[in-house]
C-alpha cells in the first residue's frame, strides 16, 4: 500500500494502482447532490438532481465493483465477488426498507435530506479516519 497525501492507493497482485480518491470523489458528489434533493419542490429542479444523484451513485457501485476486483488475487477473485454480492444483496434492501419507511412515515424530503446528510458524515468520519492514519 502507498500513501499518497491523505487517501491511499492500493496496489492490486500485478502491482497496478486503483486509487481510492476516485471514490472518495465520486461519493462526495453523490451525497450533497441526494441532500439536495429533500430542497426540490418542483419537478423541473428534481428531475436533474434525481440524475445527478443515480448518475453518481452507479459510478460509486461500479468504482467500488472495480476496486474489489482489483485488489483481490486471482485464485481469490470469485470468492471475494461473491462475498461483495452477499453483502450488496443483503443490505440494499435492508436500507430500502428504511428509506422508504422513513418517506411513509416524514415524507420523501426527509428521507433526501437524512440520506445526503448520512452519506456526508460517512464522507467525514472516513477521512478523519484516513488522515489518523
Amino acid at each position: 500500500m502507498q500513501y499518497h497525501g491523505h487517501f491511499a492507493e492500493f496496489n492490486d497482485a500485478r502491482g497496478n494502482g486503483f486509487p481510492l480518491t476516485g471514490i472518495y470523489r465520486v461519493a462526495s458528489r453523490w451525497a450533497p447532490a441526494s441532500g439536495a434533493g429533500s430542497a426540490a419542490r418542483h419537478v423541473l429542479v428534481a428531475v436533474p438532481l434525481l440524475f445527478v444523484t443515480g448518475f453518481f451513485g452507479l459510478v460509486l457501485v461500479a468504482s467500488c465493483n472495480t476496486r474489489l476486483q482489483l485488489a483481490a488475487p486471482d485464485e481469490l477473485r470469485g470468492r471475494m465477488m461473491s462475498l461483495y454480492a452477499l453483502v450488496w444483496g443483503g443490505v440494499f434492501p435492508i436500507g430500502a426498507f428504511c428509506v422508504g419507511a422513513m418517506s411513509e412515515a416524514w415524507g420523501v424530503s426527509t428521507a433526501f435530506a437524512v440520506s445526503g446528510t448520512t452519506g456526508l458524515t460517512a464522507l467525514a468520519a472516513l477521512t478523519l479516519w484516513w488522515r489518523s492514519r
